[in-house]
């Protein structure tokens, strides 16, 4: 069963007070009891599975991914997700516990990352940034459910810890609860105002629902405090395109580095503020250079951008 492990991480046993010692006698007794065939099955429990294990320490300030890509993206120490393949191996090869269980989850090897639950959920049963994971992992396979359940279990042992928040706005955003996503987002971004993520999730539902100016002040508050994070330079120049600021949005494009453009969401609309302010060679060269296969949301967008681009040239 799918979620089996969850009992034994939830179940609170009661026990009677006092204590009891049976003779030798007794305990010949209830052994003689159990069935041969019973111990054999069970023959592999010893006593010390049951020995109380010290549960590993939260520390907040090394709540973060140290395998990021660079500088230039500080989201990156946040999310897991958001690093290449390469990088994700080494978060799979770590000896910290959470970040290989991110790695495993990312890499989408969920049965060891399950495994590996339900062999350590003792030791951090009061690690909020682990059962926080926990969630993320059933997030990535869809089931929103569980997710939201290790979100709040995560959320019980620290109210104040902000990543297991901004999870439950991703998942009401996902399910089109815009104004839920927005109030996880901005608590979130409360909580920890160091956070760049929350404050980056807030600025892109700002965007998409056409709150532009407040979207502008939110990508201004990121790059402020990372002026070379290749996201926040993104939004903050698309915002500034979509409000019709052409040639400033462009001076912020300018700043992305080559692989931030390749990405189809920066380079397209990139190139296509360049056709629009007459820049046409130019908007061809950023547009040969998106390289990765834009995703499914985005490829009529591409396509529409594309066509655009090349129309009259040779």
């Amino acid at each position: 069963m799918k979620l089996s492990f969850i009992v034994l991480a939830l179940l609170v046993l009661s026990a009677c007070s006092g204590s009891s010692k049976k003779s030798s006698t007794e305990e010949t007794v209830q052994n003689d009891a159990i069935s041969p065939e019973i111990q054999q099955e069970f023959n592999w429990i010893e006593n010390a599975d049951f020995a109380e294990v010290d549960a590993a320490p939260f520390i907040a300030s090394d709540d973060k991914f140290e395998g990021s890509l660079s500088d230039h993206d500080s989201l990156s120490k946040e999310s897991i997700a958001r690093l290449p393949a390469p990088k994700i191996e080494d978060a799979i090869d770590s000896n910290d516990l959470t970040t290989k269980l991110a790695g495993l989850c990312h890499a989408n090897r969920f049965n060891d990352a399950f495994l590996l639950v339900k062999k350590q959920f003792r030791k951090y049963k009061k690690h909020p940034g682990f059962w926080n994971q926990v969630g993320t992992c059933y997030l990535r396979k869809k089931d929103y459910r569980s997710a939201i359940l290790f979100y709040n279990k995560s959320r019980e042992l620290d109210s104040k810890y902000s990543p297991p928040l901004n999870n439950l706005g991703v998942i009401y955003q996902i399910r089109g609860s815009q104004a839920k996503a927005y109030l996880a987002y901005k608590e979130a971004s409360k909580l920890n105002p160091l956070s760049l993520t929350p404050l980056f999730n807030l600025a892109q539902l700002q965007l998409q629902g056409g709150q532009v100016d407040n979207a502008i002040i939110a990508f201004q508050a990121l790059v402020r405090k990372n002026d070379d994070d290749v996201d926040a330079l993104a939004g903050f120049a698309t915002a500034l395109f979509i409000r019709g600021d052409t040639e400033q949005s462009l001076r912020i494009f300018d700043r992305l580095p080559d692989e931030a453009i390749q990405n189809p969401s920066y380079g397209t609309n990139y190139s296509l503020a360049l056709k629009l302010s007459g820049k046409e060679d130019k908007a061809r060269e950023i547009l040969a250079r998106v390289t990765s296969t834009p995703s499914r949301e985005l490829i009529d967008y591409y396509n529409k951008v594309k066509a655009f681009v090349y129309q009259g040239g040779n």
